[in-house]
């Protein structure tokens, strides 16, 4: 059984009528839908957490917030397309750093402006204690390497 209207007999300027009409109708039902489906996707967004995060792209942060994006998605995207790169250990090295380096602008994007309002700044405090951070690293890393044996016997 079809969802049609059952066919009526008009003049020809009723048929063109009631289809205008019926037309009409529905381009209105239609929109109406749509603009209901944008007021409660636009009310779920703005109670969601994602709100602050589209917040930071038009905040005094957003060239971090840019940086975090190029650095953790479109420079290890781009890099790694190529299947030869994939196989190169130095390729596979330079994004490696490429993503850890993103990976502390992301950390700053989350914690900064939350802490820091519009005070915030990338200065010598920031970049000394990620420098003093990767030293730590290393030196437990490198360390603990030293006590166990690497190749077996």
């Amino acid at each position: 059984m079809n969802d049609y209207l059952p066919h009526q007999d008009y003049t020809s300027q009723g048929i063109a009528e009631a289809d205008r009409a019926t037309f009409i109708r529905q381009t209105y039902l239609h929109v109406a839908g749509a603009v209901a489906a944008f007021i409660l996707l636009e009310s779920m967004l703005l109670a969601s957490p994602l709100a602050p995060a589209l917040g930071k792209t038009v905040s005094p942060y957003s060239w971090v917030f840019y940086t975090n994006i190029i650095l953790n998605f479109v420079l290890p995207f781009l890099l790694l397309m190529p299947r030869d790169s994939k196989r190169k250990m130095s390729m596979m090295k330079v994004v490696c750093y490429i993503i850890v380096v993103g990976h502390w602008f992301d950390f700053y994007n989350m914690i900064t402006p939350g802490i820091m309002k519009y005070n915030g700044s990338l200065g010598f405090v920031e970049i000394g204690l990620a420098l003093i951070f990767i030293a730590a690293f290393l030196l437990v890393v490198l360390k603990s390497l030293t006590q166990f044996p690497l190749v077996a016997k």
